[in-house]
């Protein structure tokens, strides 16, 4: 059976006008990549965390390679956020089929988690069908995982960019019923969604806010 919105979509005074305002500044929103750490950089520390935070500075950079090239220099085995961090840099890139490979690693050694989860939805080029992200978060039940904020979050976001708004509250209602609190993020999805095609009173009803 398809999601169907049936719980008050409501959220706290600050939270609407927040996201309300962060997706208005999100349609503009034009700031260059994160300045890139230089090349051949090694963490301080050679802990797990210190490779973590290195790695997604490069990620977020647009430096897929140097992400790989500390992944492959780990002086210790890698822990499920490192694979995590190499999974998103891999999908980034545009090298899908390894991205899978480097799932299919964690999930065949250390187990899958959530996080590597939404990162593997976070590579998917279009928003999935609803039978396919069914089966999606099936597959996650089966695998001892299941979907938090950010998992639904993208999910919704996805939606909302193919213009599929429906589906989207849909989703965020489904959210709700599993326990999973909505976040400002889940609603400035719908209110992009909402600004993105130019409707901008259903925007304002869900922000509660007026035109004065």
């Amino acid at each position: 059976m398809p999601f169907r919105p049936s719980l008050p979509r409501r959220c706290p005074f600050d939270r609407k006008l927040t996201s309300f305002l962060s997706a208005v500044a999100s349609l503009a929103d034009t700031r260059s990549p994160p300045a890139s750490p230089p090349a051949g950089a090694v963490p301080a520390a050679l802990t797990p965390t210190a490779y973590n935070a290195l790695m997604s500075a490069y990620s977020r950079a647009d430096r897929h390679d140097e992400v790989l090239r500390l992944f492959r220099s780990l002086p210790f085995p890698p822990t499920a956020p490192l694979f995590t961090t190499l999974i998103s840099s891999l999908a980034a890139s545009g090298s899908k089929s390894a991205a899978l490979d480097a799932f299919s690693l964690l999930a065949s050694g250390l187990g899958p988690t959530t996080s590597a989860f939404t990162v593997l939805l976070k590579s998917i080029d279009a928003a999935p069908s609803e039978s396919v992200y069914r089966a999606f978060f099936g597959t996650m039940a089966a695998m001892g995982c299941a979907p938090d904020a950010a998992t639904y979050n993208c999910l919704i976001w996805m939606l909302c960019d193919s213009q599929r708004l429906d589906e989207a509250w849909g989703v965020l209602d489904s959210m709700l019923e599993e326990g999973v609190s909505p976040t400002v993020r889940s609603y400035t999805a719908i209110l992009h969604g909402y600004c993105k095609q130019g409707r901008v009173l259903e925007a304002e009803r869900l922000g509660g806010l007026r035109v004065l």
